[in-house]
């Protein structure tokens, strides 16, 4: 699977329309009551009913069987036990394949277009970003690299110690009895040299596009922990109680998924906030409605968009340049005279898309009353 979603997403959504389509393909992989998978009778359905529906003889129509043969073959041979989602990206016209696969259903949907269909999968990614995951004790430390509800990496970190009980600790000539006030510095100093190798290796281990770092440690490894970690580390530490050292990896990433879908959502909705109040403000510093975030994306002002789960914006988009409009249901399209008008495009996708290929950052957000009473989709504009 790509760790690099992001990068891949921005490069699906500039894919110019040109000749030929692209086949977007998502399925939920989840096993059914009875342990199977079920996906493939959607998708023999599906792909009949596309076959169909091409014209005989043509370009498309003669390498959508190649297509769809790479597809069952991807799924079949390459699908993870452990994946419960899967999306595809294939067209032989303009020779691409692309695949994902995540521990999280996605729902079953086949689309065929002239560019990939990403929505679902833009949705996943703003709420499974890449995050890493410290667990520690004062002699042994685990660490965990998750995105997209994938356990990606895994390392273990045991800290040669000396065999430490209540009064002291063991030598070959016996028993220590140490007083209160050593035994304690002692174990103090173990501890600090244990944190000193724990941080050493998640430097190197968290390298890269890590954007939070969740820590479970005993209160005594914790303080020690906040303070060793340098700056660059301990700017994305989030603490947590609901595991520790012994906690099964599917705990750890069952509670983190949680905790972490719920702090993305509070931060959308914060930004859903501002977005709402900056826009009724003066200083043009944000923009509500489907017509002004169309015009802020396509002259490079937007910097954040935010888009509700209820959004259902209206507009129309030509089939030959793939522009939108937010009035009306022209005849012909107002920048290339295009008469191939689609009149009722799915805009939640086409705005995502949109904004993606411009560089714009996407914000999901569900549970914001203040942006779904103002047309549901907002944008924060650049140099505010």
């Amino acid at each position: 699977m790509s760790t690099d979603i992001k990068k891949s997403l921005r490069e699906l959504t500039k894919m110019q329309p040109g000749e030929g389509y692209v086949l977007s393909v998502y399925v939920n992989a989840a096993p059914d009551g009875k342990g199977r998978r079920s996906y493939n009778v959607f998708l023999k359905k599906k792909f009949n009913e596309i076959e169909k529906s091409l014209n005989p003889h043509s370009p498309e129509a003669e390498s959508f069987p190649k297509d769809v043969k790479e597809i069952n073959r991807y799924l079949e041979e390459d699908l993870k036990p452990e994946s419960k989602g899967a999306a595809l990206f294939i067209s032989q016209s303009k020779k691409i394949f692309k695949s994902f696969q995540t521990v999280l259903p996605l729902a079953n949907r086949v689309i065929v277009s002239r560019v990939p269909f990403i929505y679902p999968l833009a949705r996943m990614s703003d709420n499974y970003y890449p995050y890493g995951v410290i667990i520690s004790d004062e002699k042994q430390a685990r660490m965990l690299k998750i995105y997209l509800g994938n356990l990606e990496e895994e390392a273990d970190i045991v800290t040669a110690a000396d065999d430490i009980s209540a009064k002291g600790y063991e030598t070959r000539k016996g028993r220590l009895g140490l007083s209160d006030e050593k035994h304690q510095r002692h174990l103090k100093d173990l501890r600090a040299k244990h944190v000193k190798s724990v941080i050493r290796e998640a430097q190197r281990f968290f390298q890269g596009d890590t954007a939070h770092l969740l820590v479970a440690a005993e209160n005594g490894t914790l303080a020690e922990i906040n303070r060793q970690l340098p700056a660059a580390l301990k700017d994305k530490v989030i603490t947590t109680a609901k595991f520790d050292i012994k906690s099964p990896n599917k705990k750890v990433l069952d509670e983190s998924l949680k905790l972490f879908h719920d702090l993305e959502n509070q931060e959308s909705q914060r930004i859903a906030r501002e977005a709402v109040v900056l826009a009724k403000s003066k200083g043009g510093r944000a923009m509500l409605g489907t017509k002004a975030i169309l015009a802020a994306l396509q002259d490079g002002r937007a910097e954040t968009l935010v888009i509700s789960e209820k959004y259902s914006g209206q507009g129309w988009q030509c089939a030959d340049c793939l522009m939108l409009g937010a009035l009306g249901k022209p005849k012909v399209c107002v920048y290339c005279g295009g008469k191939a008008i689609d009149k009722d495009p799915d805009m939640k996708e086409e705005m995502v898309g949109l904004a993606l290929r411009h560089g714009v950052k996407v914000e999901f957000v569900e549970g914001s009353a203040e942006l779904d009473q103002n047309g549901g989709i907002g944008v924060l504009m650049k140099n505010r």
